[in-house]
């Protein structure tokens, strides 16, 4: 573990900015994705400067003018726009180091993410995120978007990840405040949440894949012994 859960309020200057640039970009559902809503092209493909900066502010956060000089980093960022309650969102880990996630969505703060750990029962065994062979289900499922409404099994889809999420208790929970950040490692167990009567969430998000930093946070932190 490199970094701390971190949340940031008033992120962008102007936020509203932010959201009229994602509403000039095409989104798009890929087949068989395994995230709810679509997506907007990477954004360093759009507008490397912006992309640039997103990072640069983000990582400031951890580290001094002076650090960042050298600090390099793989970033994947792009807009998210997910319909309300038509998701089904499995605890889950993300394959970065980094995630983070800004909330572009005014007036929606029933949404949010949930950074959680595996109950004792576990016994650090976790579960599968999808049963192996629960009836018909699990084809179903490899054939086509487990968040996609359209799915004839979507409501077992729902019922499925309810009991997998039933085995891991909540440590730190983000709401969707609007224009702010939440940042944690990507590493850690974490789930999504919708508001079912909200509409469209709109947010940015980033897996950092690699970060070359002259220093770690949580590392540095555990130098100091108490």
């Amino acid at each position: 573990m490199y970094f701390p859960s971190v949340h940031v309020e008033n992120f962008f200057d102007d936020p509203y900015k932010i959201i009229n640039f994602a509403k000039s970009l095409p989104f798009e559902k890929k087949q068989n994705q395994n995230y709810p809503g679509a997506r907007s092209p990477a954004l360093d493909q759009v507008n490397f400067s912006f992309f640039q900066n997103i990072c640069k502010k983000q990582l400031s956060i951890f580290y001094s003018r002076l650090e960042m000089e050298s600090v390099r980093y793989i970033c994947e960022s792009q807009f998210q726009l997910i319909k309300q309650g038509e998701n089904a969102p499995f605890v889950h880990q993300d394959e970065a180091i980094l995630t983070t996630i800004i909330y572009l969505t005014p007036d929606e703060e029933q949404s949010g993410t949930s950074v959680v750990a595996p109950t004792a029962e576990n016994n650090l065994i976790l579960p599968e995120p999808f049963p192996v062979k629960e009836d018909e289900y699990l084809a179903k499922v490899k054939s086509e978007s487990f968040n996609n409404p359209e799915n004839s099994d979507f409501e077992k889809t729902k019922e499925v990840a309810s009991k997998h999420n039933d085995s891991f208790k909540e440590v730190t929970r983000f709401n969707s405040v609007f224009n702010s950040l939440s940042m944690f490692n990507s590493s850690s167990y974490h789930q999504a949440h919708f508001n079912p009567n909200g509409g469209e969430r709109l947010t940015l998000i980033c897996f950092f894949y690699d970060i070359i930093a002259p220093r770690f946070p949580i590392p540095e932190s555990g130098r100091v012994k108490l």
